[in-house]
């Protein structure tokens, strides 16, 4: 298990003047200048999904990646999928999905089906995903 606290970001923008940068090519801060500046703010824990979705789909892991509601859960997916073109790797986009509610019973079976036959590497899903469906073999959740 892994705890992850997004990393400080300078400025109203939450973007720094830092070298380091994260996987989207976002600043990242010093730690040790973190509690300096009441400007501080964190990257979106949701932003932070994403990278760590993209990172574990390029590498072949397999996961599921839990959001409260529809409306993040279509977004966190929309941006893994926009990072992984940003990668040149168009070949995995196919392989990211959301699932809530929202989607009838044939959609939701479609989902399920694609996630335990493996053509499905990442699912970002809400409560909806039912408990004790079949998802197949899991790498990863986030």
């Amino acid at each position: 298990m892994v705890l992850w606290h997004p990393p400080a970001a300078e400025g109203p923008s939450g973007q720094g003047n830092s070298s380091s940068k994260g996987f989207n090519g976002l600043p990242l801060n010093n730690h040790e200048n973190e509690n300096a500046s009441s400007q501080m703010q964190r990257r979106s824990p949701y932003a932070e999904a994403a990278d760590i979705i993209a990172n574990l789909v390029q590498r072949n892991i397999r996961c599921l990646a839990f959001v409260s509601a529809r409306k993040v859960a279509d977004t966190v997916a929309r941006d893994v999928k926009q990072l992984l073109a940003k990668v040149s790797r168009t070949d995995l986009v196919s392989k990211v999905d959301s699932y809530r509610a929202g989607y009838n019973q044939t959609e939701r079976r479609a989902l399920e089906r694609r996630l335990q036959r493996g053509e499905i590497s990442a699912l970002v899903c809400t409560s909806a995903l039912e408990m004790g469906i079949d998802v197949g073999a899991l790498d990863a959740t986030v």
